[in-house]
């Protein structure tokens, strides 16, 4: 089960790549006369350069999270002043062991590197730093050549980096999720049966350590984790909503808050029932859908006429928000993921219609009359062509411009539909019901 496990999230990474994501390694020239970098990003290269007498490197760009580039500029010591860190490697490719960070201050307006530490690994996951009573801890997630993760805590103390404590992990988030307005570290591990448990550490300023705070077991059904989610309840609480893989490849959401001191996770607590609520075979992430800051939870729905068993049967896709009751039907869609669209449907629709994925790029939904042979009224066509492609056939046809996004043009054809009992949908409905989904 491990290796098929392995084997999806292996493909989602080559989807990941295929589609135009860069290496976390890149040209040194390339990179620094980007856009991506600021003048005083520039300056900090320059003079990390010099300390290196002009040897060859290569910048590592840390592959997720919120700081995605090589030279980060923080206040480390909380004096002012801003301190540079440079990540990168004298390595390249499949030969690289080892990746290095250099610390570098300013005095006298110049950038001066203080310390270059090398750590054993071959890649960077993510880098954050949180600033808590008064002291600045830089968390960096390595990842070794087994592609094991582990995360290293460094203090800034007598303009050094100071090693804390490093930890193995799967995921690793940075979230004020007890609302102290001091961000924790919230990182999952493994038990001796192999079961994800989810960590809260917090920095405690009488110890000058940082010590777990709490830990919540992930249901032992979910095995590998694919995505993370911050959000807030509507009482404005934090929440993390983690998206998962599951013994039968499907994706699933666990919901974490901290509630009297403890870290909890409600949608395990609360059983199978409640988790096959959250179920979705197209591995779509949680995400604020609505961008009302409260992130919503996929799950799927067969789209009418379309069986269990089939193998090309298409979905829809019902977004939750979680209640601690429970969960709430904010919205349904229809998401084509070939061409990265979303249309919100009406929701009588659901019961009422089918879709079918034609030929030339055309999505059709119809009135839904028995099976998909029988369903034969269009209430709907939406059609994806190229900006550069001569659209006036379609648009002589019908169709009508909606949106365009990228190389792509979206257009709309709407069917007489008033006559069948369900919500009528306009052109400029349909335009505010569509959304670009990536």
């Amino acid at each position: 089960m491990k290796s098929k496990i392995l084997f999806i999230i292996f493909g989602i990474f080559m989807t990941t790549v295929l589609f135009g994501c860069n290496s976390s390694s890149r040209n040194i020239e390339e990179s620094i006369f980007s856009p991506t970098f600021s003048k005083t990003q520039t300056d900090i290269y320059n003079s990390f350069k010099k300390s290196l007498f002009n040897k060859d490197t290569n910048l590592i760009y840390p592959q997720t999270g919120e700081n995605l580039l090589p030279i980060m500029i923080s206040d480390i010591n909380t004096d002012g002043n801003e301190e540079g860190i440079v990540f990168y490697s004298t390595e390249t490719g499949e030969y690289r062991k080892n990746i290095n960070i250099n610390l570098l201050s300013q005095k006298d307006g110049n950038w001066i590197s203080l310390q270059d530490i090398s750590v054993t690994a071959v890649d960077i996951d993510k880098v954050f730093h949180i600033n808590t009573n008064n002291k600045t801890f830089i968390i960096i997630g390595f990842i070794d050549f087994l592609l094991e993760k582990n995360f290293y805590i460094y203090k800034f103390n007598l303009n050094k980096l100071e090693f804390i404590s490093s930890e193995k992990y799967e995921f690793l988030e940075f979230f004020d999720i007890n609302g102290d307005n001091q961000d924790e570290i919230v990182y999952s591990s493994n038990d001796n049966k192999g079961n994800i448990i989810v960590n809260l550490l917090k920095y405690d300023k009488d110890k000058e350590v940082f010590s777990n705070l709490s830990s919540v077991e992930i249901d032992p059904f979910l095995t590998s984790h694919i995505n993370s989610t911050k959000s807030f309840s509507k009482n404005g609480n934090p929440i993390l909503i983690l998206d998962f893989i599951g013994d039968d490849f499907s994706t699933y959401s666990q919901v974490l808050y901290y509630e009297n001191d403890v870290l909890l996770n409600p949608i395990y607590l609360s059983g199978e029932k409640v988790l096959i609520e959250t179920k979705r075979a197209n591995h779509f992430f949680s995400k604020d859908i609505d961008s009302d800051g409260e992130a919503e939870i996929p799950s799927e729905m067969i789209v009418n006429g379309y069986d269990i068993e089939q193998y090309n049967k298409l979905y829809f896709t019902i977004w939750k928000k979680y209640k601690k009751d429970g969960f709430n039907k904010v919205f349904q869609t229809y998401i084509n993921t070939k061409f990265g669209y979303m249309i919100e449907l009406p929701e009588d629709w659901i019961s009422r219609i089918t879709v079918k994925e034609e030929s030339g790029d055309i999505l059709g939904f119809y009135l839904y009359e028995e099976s998909l042979e029988t369903s034969t009224i269009p209430l709907i066509k939406i059609k994806t062509v190229l900006k550069s492609y001569n659209d006036n056939i379609f648009l002589n046809d019908g169709y009508v411009n909606i949106f365009e996004h990228g190389r792509f043009k979206y257009l709309a054809k709407i069917f007489p539909h008033d006559d069948y009992g369900i919500t009528s949908l306009t052109i400029d409905k349909i335009i505010k019901l569509f959304k670009i989904y990536l």
